[in-house]
């Protein structure tokens, strides 16, 4: 879009009927293609095209007015075809279909401006003298669980660390150690340590003794009672309450 173009849309003021609403709503939907959440922008606006509706524009519809406005104005990568510059025809076959798209040199630089726009690499470095591939000064660990698991034990199992918790265990390898999915490798194998499970330290109450029950002297001194709930009806009854004597173990 061209720099007269851009201004004419800086300079657009908000509708105040229903025609010059009309007249926007059908500009808009030309590019309706290239702007993000283009059906949520103009969502707010559409509602005024209603017979119920009354003018001037809402706080939530003038928000969205200048919200589209912004969207027009922004370059985008994509751009109309010039056809005074160099321009190349590549193509692409198969057993289905041919493919063809115009290309033009002048594109590249729009197109590294927008990837410039992203967030930035996480800085990784080369150690010259031990070829170590660094990340903020811990060593990149590569992709192999034996080598993993041998840093891991060496921080878990050595008699100065004295198997730490998961947190602790992390701490220690996190100090010199870097890889992928690192936490939760280090989470699944230190809560599955047997000699950690036997030596942590119990957080509850000790657990009582189970005590029988004491023999009653006769019948029916001491009866148990249980519910067996759930079956088919019976007379429109599904329950049956079970007595049981327990010095004869009648029912």
């Amino acid at each position: 879009m061209d720099q007269a173009k851009v201004q004419q849309i800086l300079n657009w003021l908000p509708p105040r009927n229903l025609k010059s609403l009309q007249s926007f709503l059908g500009f808009a939907n030309f590019y309706h293609r290239f702007i993000k959440n283009y059906s949520k922008k103009i969502s707010s606006l559409t509602s005024f095209l209603k017979k119920d509706s009354f003018f001037p524009f809402n706080e939530k519809a003038l928000s969205n007015f200048h919200q589209l406005k912004e969207a027009f104005t922004t370059s985008p990568i994509l751009s109309h075809f010039n056809p005074s510059l160099p321009t190349m025809v590549e193509t692409n076959a198969s057993n289905y279909a041919l493919g063809a798209v115009l290309r033009q040199d002048s594109q590249y630089r729009s197109i590294l401006q927008e990837l410039g726009k992203g967030k930035s690499i996480q800085d990784y470095s080369l150690d010259s003298s031990s070829q170590l591939l660094l990340f903020k000064d811990q060593v990149v660990v590569a992709n192999d669980p034996t080598i993993q698991l041998s840093i891991l034990q060496k921080h878990h199992y050595s008699c100065l660390a004295g198997h730490p918790g998961q947190e602790k265990t992390l701490k220690l390898v996190k100090r010199d150690f870097h890889w992928s999915i690192m936490t939760q490798f280090i989470k699944d194998y230190v809560s599955s340590c047997q000699q950690c499970s036997r030596n942590k330290h119990i957080h509850h109450k000790k657990f009582g003794l189970l005590k029988p029950l004491t023999i009653s002297n006769g019948p029916w001194i001491c009866l148990s009672l249980d519910f067996m709930t759930q079956l088919p009806l019976s007379n429109s009854f599904d329950s049956i309450l079970v007595i049981v004597d327990r010095f004869s173990k009648m029912a």
